[in-house]
C-alpha cells in the first residue's frame, strides 16, 4: 500500500498575541512510529478544541501517528515508555476547580509543557504559581474545518431576503454556567442586557440554546428554548435554529478576559453575523464586533437589519477571515508541542 508522509512541517507565524516566537521547525521521522496519548475530562467542547479534534486530524494527515485518547485516568503504565507525548486536561468546570485547585500547580509544575488559550492565561498562571512563563504555549481554539464549515451563499443570501416578511432572530447560544442560577444576586453574564431583552422581546425573537437566564422566568412564554445536546451534534442544532445573528454578552472578570474567541469563530464559520462583548480576546481580532453598553448593542442590531446587503457583505466578509482559525492549518502549532526536541528535525 503506498503511504504518504510529509517530510517536513513548516509553522507558520501564530496569530495569538503572545505566542511563542522562536518556536523551532518540527519534522515528524517517517522512519518510525509516533505514539501519543491523553487524558481528557469531559465530552464537550473543551475536550474537544483541546485534545479529540487535535489527535483525529493529525493522525489524518501523518500516517505515522497513533493516538490513544482516553476520557478517565489512563494508567496502563506499561505504555508510558512508548509514547511521545502525554496530555492531561485540567478540569474546566469551576466548581471541580475550586475543589481539586491544589492539585493544578503540581500538574503544571510536573509537566514539560502547559499549552493555554491565550496570553493573559499564561501570564496569570506563570505569576500565581510561580511557573517559568517559557513553560507555557499560547495556542488558540481553532475551529476543525470538517466540523463546522458551513457557509453556504444562497442560503445566507435567502436567509437576509426573508427578514422583511418576519422577525429576525437573534439567538444566545451558552451553557448555564454563565447565568446566576443559585439566585445570589451577584449578577451574571447576562446581566447587562436583561432589560435590553425583556423591551425587545417582541421586536425580535430570541432563542436560547442552552441555558436560561432566571431573571426573564417571567416572560419565558415569550422565548424560544433549546436544550443542550451532546456536543457532536452541536453545529447541526445551531444550524437548525436559523439564527440571523448570534449574541455572546460577557461581564468584564479576569476569567472572561482569559477566554477564547471560539463563540465568534463558530458564527463565522456557519455564515451568521455575531456580536460580542467588548472584552480582549474579541477585541483582538474583530473590535468592529464587540459592544459595551445595551446602548451600543442595540444600535448595532439595528444597523445590521436595516441594510441587508450590507449584512451579506459583512457575512462573506467574516468567512473569509476564516481562512486563519481553521484547525486543519494550524496542526503544527500542536505537534512543536508534542513532540521532544530530539524528536525533531
Amino acid at each position: 500500500m503506498l503511504q504518504f508522509v510529509p517530510k517536513k512541517i513548516v509553522i507558520p507565524p501564530s496569530i495569538a498575541a503572545g505566542g511563542n516566537k522562536t518556536a523551532r521547525p518540527v519534522s515528524l521521522d517517517p522512519r518510525k512510529m509516533h505514539l501519543f496519548a491523553s487524558t481528557h475530562i469531559d465530552v464537550g467542547g473543551c475536550s474537544y478544541y483541546r485534545i479529540l479534534f487535535i489527535s483525529q486530524l493529525i493522525s489524518q494527515k501523518y500516517i505515522n501517528t497513533s493516538f490513544c485518547d482516553a476520557r478517565l485516568l489512563f494508567n496502563y503504565t506499561r505504555v508510558f515508555p512508548q509514547l511521545a507525548s502525554f496530555r492531561l486536561q485540567r478540569a474546566c468546570y469551576r466548581d471541580i476547580f475550586r475543589q481539586g485547585a491544589e492539585a493544578i500547580p503540581v500538574f503544571m509544575e510536573g509537566s514539560d509543557a502547559v499549552t493555554v488559550t491565550c496570553a493573559p492565561l499564561a501570564d496569570y498562571y506563570s505569576a500565581k504559581f510561580g511557573i517559568p512563563r517559557a513553560k507555557f504555549h499560547v495556542i488558540p481554539n481553532y475551529l476543525p474545518r470538517y466540523f463546522f464549515d458551513s457557509f453556504d451563499e444562497a442560503i445566507v443570501r435567502d436567509r437576509i431576503a426573508s427578514q422583511k416578511s418576519r422577525k429576525p432572530r437573534i439567538c444566545f447560544s451558552c451553557g448555564m454556567s454563565h447565568f446566576d442560577m443559585k439566585h445570589t444576586g451577584s449578577g451574571d453574564d447576562f446581566s447587562g442586557i436583561i432589560d435590553w431583552i425583556v423591551q425587545n422581546r417582541r421586536r425580535y425573537q430570541f432563542i436560547f440554546h442552552g441555558g436560561f437566564p432566571p431573571a426573564l422566568a417571567p416572560y419565558a412564554e415569550d422565548f424560544i428554548r433549546i436544550p443542550v445536546g451532546p456536543f457532536l451534534d452541536y453545529p447541526r442544532v445551531r444550524r437548525s435554529l436559523r439564527a440571523d445573528l448570534f449574541i455572546q454578552p460577557l461581564r468584564h472578570s479576569l476569567f472572561n478576559e482569559c477566554k477564547s474567541p471560539i463563540k465568534l469563530l463558530e458564527s463565522w464559520a456557519e455564515g451568521v453575523p455575531a456580536f460580542v462583548q467588548d472584552l480582549n480576546c474579541y477585541r483582538a481580532i474583530a473590535p468592529e464586533a464587540c459592544f459595551d453598553t445595551p446602548q451600543t448593542l442595540d444600535r448595532m442590531v439595528q444597523d445590521l437589519f436595516a441594510d441587508p446587503d450590507k449584512q451579506f457583505d459583512t457575512i462573506r466578509s467574516n468567512y473569509a477571515r476564516m481562512k486563519d482559525f481553521w484547525l486543519d492549518d494550524h496542526l503544527n502549532e500542536w505537534l512543536q508541542v508534542l513532540l521532544s526536541p530530539k524528536q525533531g528535525g
